[in-house]
């Protein structure tokens, strides 16, 4: 069942909340944000590339008024900009509201935590979403 799969990953990804940025890093005590991603697709036996930029690849474009648990959310690190930084995946929306919550791991002292990527600086610097083909 696809929404198994989705909270097993996202599930994944949550282990390794707190743990501190590290750029290139792939473990709990150090990770960035596309090493986030392979190891919580590793956690339903699903590789994807290493790089964000190739992890927009896996999937097919979703609209961000049409995001759901799972999706990877892409942003870019400055405004205007459209080359893909850094990666993120949705763990929950609330539209009403206008939270899309996703986790990432954080250059900042957070390390890997959730945010709101429709909160305006994520928006300033959104680039796109897609669903994963595993979820399809």
């Amino acid at each position: 069942m696809q929404a198994e799969k989705v909270q097993q990953v996202i599930g994944k990804a949550r282990e390794f909340l707190g743990s501190p940025y590290l750029w290139g890093g792939n473990s709990k005590e150090g990770i960035d944000c596309s090493g986030l991603m392979l190891q919580a697709f590793q956690a339903i036996g699903h590789d994807v590339p290493r790089v964000a930029g190739d992890q927009q690849k896996i999937g097919k474009y979703v609209e961000i008024d049409e995001l759901v648990a799972g999706d990877l959310i892409f942003f870019t690190n400055q405004p205007g900009n459209t080359q893909i930084t850094h990666v993120g995946m949705v763990t929950s929306t609330d539209y009403d509201n206008d939270i899309v919550n996703f986790i990432h791991a954080s250059s900042s002292p957070k390390g890997v935590m959730e945010a709101n990527a429709l909160a305006d600086w994520w928006q300033e610097l959104y680039v796109g979403a897609t669903r994963p083909e595993v979820f399809v």
